[in-house]
C-alpha cells in the first residue's frame, strides 16, 4: 500500500497544483467589484412643497457588450414609466404622463412643475444574467427644481441586481425588466415623501 501511495504522490502533487492555478487565475480574471450606495437630499425639503414631479426620458449611456442582445439592454422607456407609477403609488407625488412632457419638451415649453426627476444609467452589465440572475448598474437620480437647484439625489455604483429567476436565454427580457424595476425601487425608496 505505501508503495502505491509512493506511486501516485507525484501525480497528486502535480494535480493539486494545477488545481491550484487554475484557481487563482479564475480568481485574477473576475472584474474587481466596489459596489457604493448613496442619497441625500436638501436640508428644506419637506418644507418646499415638492408635489408635482416631471420625469425625463432616462439617459442611458452604457456601451453595448460584445454579443449583447437587444433583449439584453437597459428598458429605458419601460423603466420611465416605473419611475412615474413609483412616485404616485408609493410616494403620493403627482406626475404627468410621458407624453405630455415630451409634447412640451418639443415645443421648447417649460413645466410648470414643483420638481424634475432625471436618471441616467452608465452601467447596465447583464453578462452574469443568464447564469446566476444578477445585473452589475451604476445610475443617478436627480430631483431638482426647473431652475436647476438640487433637491434630492441617489448615487449607485456596481451595485448588484439580483433577480429571483429563474434564469437562462429564454427569460431574459423579463428578468431585464425586473432589474430595472428592482433599481427604479431601491433608489425612490431613499426619497422623501411629499
Amino acid at each position: 500500500m505505501m508503495k502505491t501511495l509512493r506511486s501516485i504522490a507525484p501525480r497528486l502533487a502535480l494535480l493539486l497544483l494545477l488545481t491550484l492555478v487554475t484557481v487563482l487565475g479564475a480568481c485574477q480574471s473576475a472584474p474587481l467589484r466596489n459596489p457604493r450606495e448613496d442619497y441625500s437630499a436638501a436640508e428644506d425639503y419637506k418644507n418646499r412643497g415638492v408635489a408635482d414631479v416631471v420625469v425625463l426620458p432616462i439617459q442611458a449611456s452604457t456601451p453595448r457588450r460584445s454579443g449583447e442582445s437587444d433583449r439584453e439592454q437597459l428598458p429605458a422607456a419601460e423603466m420611465r414609466q416605473m419611475v412615474r407609477t413609483y412616485l404616485i403609488q408609493q410616494k403620493d407625488y403627482a406626475a404627468p404622463k410621458s407624453a405630455w412632457i415630451d409634447g412640451r419638451r418639443e415645443r421648447s415649453e417649460g413645466f410648470d412643475t414643483d420638481a424634475v426627476m432625471s436618471v441616467t444609467v452608465d452601467q447596465w452589465d447583464t453578462s452574469s444574467l443568464e447564469r446566476r440572475g444578477v445585473i452589475y448598474v451604476s445610475a443617478l437620480f436627480e430631483l431638482k427644481t426647473e431652475a436647476g437647484e438640487e433637491l434630492w439625489r441617489y448615487r449607485c455604483d456596481d451595485m448588484q441586481v439580483a433577480v429571483a429567476g429563474p434564469f437562462g436565454a429564454e427569460r431574459t427580457a423579463e428578468n431585464v425588466r425586473e432589474g430595472a424595476r428592482i433599481l427604479t425601487e431601491t433608489a425612490l425608496s431613499r426619497m422623501p415623501r411629499k
